[in-house]
C-alpha cells in the first residue's frame, strides 16, 4: 500500500492583480475554514481584512485579498470566493466581495443588518444567505436585493450542494431561497462541516448521512472539524496518526497507520485529500487504503486486517505495545507468542508467531522510524538514517523497511524529515 504515492508540492510565483497578491499555497494554513464540492477545494484563511483563498484542486493557486471593510464572513461556491465585509462589529449595509482568479466585485446587501462575526451561503442560483444580528437567515438574489428573512433562529449555516444546511442547537435545517425545513433534531452541537456531497461531520467525531433527513452513521468517540472524508465505498476519520476506515454502515473496517504531517481531510470526487499543514495534498484513492495482497489473512482465522501486513511483516507506529496489538487483530484458536518480547512496546525486529497443531504462522514487526531496533524513535534513529544516506553505515534488512517511512520503496532525504517529525 503505498498512501504517499500522490503527494503534491506546488510553488507559485508572486504578483500583483488588482486588489489580490498571488502568494505560494505552501503557507501557514492555521485558522484556515475549508470548502470542498467535488470539483473545487479551497482553504480559506483571513484576519482582520485580509483573506488569503488556497485553491488545492483541480488546480493549484493562491491569491491574498485585502479589504477596506472588517470581513466577518466567507465562504466558497465552486471557484468563486465570496466575502462579507462590515464598517464595524454591526452593520446595517454590509459589502459582499466575489473574488475570482485575483478579481473581486462588490456588491451592498442593503438592511442586512449583520454583525460580526456571522455566517453565509450561496446556492446555485446565486442566492445568497446572510444571518442577521438576530440569527436569522436573509436571503438576498445575485443582485443584492433581499428576496427573504426566515423566521427559525440559528447559529451556523454551510453550502451544501445545490443548497444550504442550517444548524441551531440541536437541530438541522435544510434551506433554500424559498424555504427553511426542519431535516432532523436531537444533536448533540450546532457544529458541523461538509464531508462530502452526501455526508457531514460534528465536532465530537459523529458522521451524519445527509438525505431527506440526517441520520448518524458513525461515532469515532474523537473530537475535532475537518477530520473526516469520503474514500469510494468507506468513510475515512483521521486522528493521532492513525486513519481508521469505516463502511458506510457504521463498522469499523480497520485502521492504518500514517506518519505524516496532517493539517486536515477533505473528499474531492470519490478519492480522499489528505491536506498537511504546509498546504501540500495528497490525492488517496479507496485502494491506498485497502491493498488486496496486504489484506489478505495468512491462515484462515487469524485476521490482521486493522494493520498494514504482507506474508511475511506487520507494520506498526511507534508506541504500539503488544496488548494494542492483541486487542486489534483477531486469531481465533491459535496461540499467539512473541521472541524477544513478552509485554511493553513493539520493537523493530520483533517476532509473533500464531500456532494452532500443525499450522503456523510467522511475522516479523517493522515499526516506522525505529532503524535501531529500540521500540522508540529518536535522535540514534535519526543518527543512523544520515548516515546511511552519506553511505557510511548502510542499514539493512528490517532496519532498511522501517527507514522507509514514506513508503516508496527507496531511502531519501524525505524519509529523513519523516522520521525527525515522528519523535520531535
Amino acid at each position: 500500500m503505498r498512501i504517499f504515492k500522490a503527494y503534491i508540492a506546488v510553488t507559485l510565483i508572486f504578483i500583483t492583480v488588482l486588489i489580490s497578491t498571488v502568494f505560494s499555497v505552501h503557507a501557514d494554513s492555521e485558522g484556515g475554514v475549508i470548502f470542498n464540492d467535488g470539483k473545487y477545494l479551497f482553504v480559506l484563511k483571513h484576519s482582520s481584512n485580509t483573506l488569503k483563498a488556497y485553491e488545492l484542486l483541480p488546480d493549484t493557486n493562491g491569491y491574498t485579498y485585502n479589504f477596506s471593510g472588517n470581513i466577518t464572513a466567507c465562504c466558497v461556491y465552486k471557484d468563486t470566493v465570496y466575502t462579507l465585509t462590515t464598517g464595524g462589529t454591526y452593520d446595517n449595509n454590509p459589502i459582499l466581495y466575489k473574488s475570482k482568479n485575483g478579481k473581486s466585485a462588490s456588491l451592498t446587501l442593503k438592511k442586512a443588518a449583520v454583525k460580526n462575526p456571522t455566517f453565509i451561503s450561496v446556492d446555485k442560483n446565486g442566492n445568497i444567505f446572510v444571518m442577521n444580528s438576530n440569527n436569522k437567515i436573509q436571503v438576498f438574489n445575485s443582485s443584492g436585493k433581499k428576496i427573504k428573512t426566515f423566521s427559525e433562529k440559528v447559529n451556523r449555516i454551510i453550502p451544501f450542494n445545490s443548497y444550504s444546511l442550517a444548524f441551531s442547537g440541536k437541530s438541522v435545517y435544510r434551506v433554500t431561497s424559498s424555504s427553511q425545513s426542519l431535516m432532523a433534531s436531537g444533536f448533540e452541537t450546532s457544529y458541523f462541516y461538509k464531508v462530502s456531497d452526501k455526508y457531514i461531520g460534528d465536532y465530537n467525531g459523529n458522521i451524519y448521512e445527509v438525505t431527506d433527513t440526517v441520520k448518524k452513521i458513525i461515532s469515532t468517540n474523537k473530537s475535532g472539524a475537518y477530520k473526516a472524508c469520503e474514500a469510494g465505498n468507506y468513510i475515512v476519520y483521521y486522528s493521532n496518526g492513525e486513519f481508521y476506515i469505516y463502511n458506510k454502515n457504521g463498522s469499523l473496517a480497520g485502521t492504518r497507520s500514517y506518519n505524516g504531517s496532517v493539517y486536515a481531510v477533505s473528499s474531492y470526487g470519490s478519492k480522499a485529500v489528505v491536506i498537511d499543514k504546509s498546504l501540500g495534498y495528497k490525492l488517496l484513492s479507496q485502494s491506498d487504503f485497502f491493498d488486496k495482497t496486504e489484506n489478505k489473512n495468512t491462515s484462515k482465522g487469524i485476521n490482521l486486517n486493522s494493520f498494514k501486513h504482507n506474508k511475511k511483516y506487520i507494520y506498526v507506529k511507534q508506541g504500539t505495545t503488544i496488548a494494542d496489538f492483541k486487542s486489534r487483530i483477531k486469531y481465533e484458536g491459535y496461540e499467539i507468542s512473541f521472541k524477544n518480547r513478552r509485554s511493553g512496546k513493539l520493537y523493530t525486529n520483533t517476532k509473533v508467531s500464531f500456532t494452532k497443531g500443525n499450522a503456523k504462522a510467522d511475522y516479523t514487526f517493522i515499526v516506522w522510524g525505529d532503524v535501531t531496533g529500540e521500540g522508540n524513535v529518536n535522535s540514534r534513529d535519526e543518527g543512523l538514517l544520515f548516515k546511511h544516506l552519506l553511505g557510511q553505515q548502510k542499514l539493512k534488512g528490517v532496519f532498511k523497511m522501517a527507514a522507509n517511512i514514506n513508503r516508496d520503496k527507496k531511502i531519501s532525504n524525505a524519509d529523513l524529515v519523516l522520521l525527525s517529525r515522528i519523535y520531535r
